[in-house]
C-alpha cells in the first residue's frame, strides 16, 4: 500500500509569516513606546551582570532569532501543525507584550563623556558640531539653542553677543539625543569664556532651561553609577563626585557599594538647582551676582565672561570702524607682516 505525500502548506506559511512579522515588530515596538512614556519604571541589574564582557559580534546570533521564527513556520508539514504553531507563537507575542506594558524594566547604563567648548569673536553663533555632521538629534540640538537664548539674555542686554562657540562630545562616534547634557554644555561655555578651568574630577548631568535653572533628567541613578564604576577602578580620591538636578533626588536608587562609599567621604554627589550653583562647584569661583546695572564683580565666573564678551565686542566696533573708513577713502589695508620666526633654543 502506498500513501500519497501530502505537500507542505507553503502558501499558508506565507501568509502566516506575512501577518507575524509585522505584528511581532508593531507589537514589541508599542510596549517599548507605552513603557517609555511612564513616568517611573523600575531597573533591576544584579552586580555580576557588570563583569560580563560585551562583545560587538553577539548581535549576529541574536539577530538570527528573527530568521527562525521565520523558518519555523516554513517547516510545518501539514496545514492543522502550521496552525498551531502560528497561534502559539501569535499567544506567546500577546502575553509578553501584555506584561511588558504593565510590569515593564528599565535597562540602562551610564558612560562618562568628555565635552570641550571653544569661544572666540564671532557674530553670536553656538555651533552644535553633532548637528552639523548629522550625529546629534533633534531634542539635543533644542538644548543647544536653549544655551544661546541664556548667553543672550544674561549678557546681552546692554552689548551685542560678539561671539561664536563651539561645542562637541569628544570621540563620541554614535549619536547624540536628549538634553540632559545642556548643564554641562553650558559650563563648559562659561568655563571658556571666563578662562577659569573645571575641576575634572567631577561629572554632571542635568538640563538647563533659558533662565539657567536645572531641570530633571532621566537615568539619574545609573548614571551616578556609571561615574562611580570609572572613578572606583582608578582609585577613590574623595573629590570625585556627580552634580545632578535637585529635582532628581528623590529618584536616586543607588547600589550598596555608592552609598557606602558616600558615607565614608570617598564620593559626592550635589543638588544643583542653577547653573550658577554647578559653576561654583565645578571651578571654585564664586558665580557672582548682578547689581542694579547689570554688572557682575569682576573677579566672578559672570563678571569674567561679561569682561571677555565686552572685550569681543569691542573688538569687532573696531573691525566694523576701519572697514567703513576703507570704503569711504577707497584704499585698503596695508598687509600684516608675519612675525619673525623663533630662536631655536629661547
Amino acid at each position: 500500500m502506498t500513501f500519497a505525500r501530502t505537500p507542505r502548506p507553503w502558501r499558508r506559511a506565507l501568509a502566516w509569516l506575512a501577518l507575524l512579522g509585522p505584528f511581532f515588530y508593531a507589537s514589541y515596538g508599542l510596549a517599548n513606546h507605552l513603557a517609555a512614556a511612564r513616568a517611573q519604571v523600575p531597573s533591576i541589574v544584579y552586580d555580576w551582570e557588570r563583569h560580563i564582557p560585551f562583545w560587538d559580534w553577539t548581535i549576529f546570533p541574536y539577530w538570527s532569532l528573527n530568521a527562525f521564527y521565520g523558518l519555523s513556520l516554513l517547516l510545518a508539514r501539514s496545514r492543522h501543525e502550521l496552525d498551531r504553531h502560528a497561534l502559539r507563537l501569535l499567544t506567546a507575542q500577546v502575553v509578553a507584550v501584555a506584561c511588558f506594558m504593565l510590569w515593564p524594566l528599565h535597562f540602562s547604563f551610564g558612560q562618562p563623556a568628555r565635552i570641550t567648548a571653544t569661544t572666540r569673536l564671532g557674530d553670536g553663533r553656538v555651533i552644535d558640531i553633532e548637528r552639523e555632521t548629522e550625529m546629534g538629534g533633534p531634542i539635543h540640538s533644542k538644548g543647544v539653542f536653549i544655551l544661546s537664548s541664556f548667553l543672550g539674555a544674561r549678557y546681552g542686554q546692554t552689548q551685542p553677543l560678539a561671539l561664536t562657540a563651539s561645542l562637541t562630545f569628544e570621540q563620541s562616534y554614535g549619536g547624540v539625543e536628549g538634553d540632559s547634557a545642556s548643564l554641562a554644555e553650558l559650563c563648559a561655555l562659561l568655563s571658556s569664556l571666563s578662562q577659569v578651568p573645571i575641576k575634572q574630577c567631577y561629572a554632571m548631568t542635568g538640563s538647563v532651561n533659558q533662565l539657567g535653572r536645572v531641570q530633571v533628567i532621566g537615568g539619574v541613578s545609573e548614571k551616578v553609577e556609571g561615574f562611580f564604576d570609572i572613578c572606583k577602578a582608578r582609585g577613590l580620591s574623595g573629590e570625585q563626585g556627580v552634580l545632578i538636578p535637585a529635582a532628581n533626588v528623590v529618584n536616586l536608587i543607588l547600589r550598596q557599594d555608592v552609598l557606602d562609599a558616600i558615607d565614608a567621604g570617598r564620593f559626592r554627589i550635589y543638588a544643583v538647582e542653577a547653573v550658577d550653583q554647578a559653576i561654583e562647584i565645578l571651578t571654585g569661583v564664586s558665580a557672582g551676582e548682578a547689581d542694579a546695572d547689570g554688572a557682575y564683580p569682576p573677579a566672578t565666573i559672570n563678571g569674567k565672561v561679561q569682561t571677555r564678551l565686552r572685550g569681543f565686542a569691542e573688538l569687532r566696533r573696531d573691525f566694523g570702524r576701519g572697514d567703513g573708513e576703507e570704503k569711504r577713502t577707497g584704499g585698503s589695508r596695508p598687509p600684516a607682516v608675519p612675525a619673525p620666526p623663533p630662536v631655536p633654543g629661547s
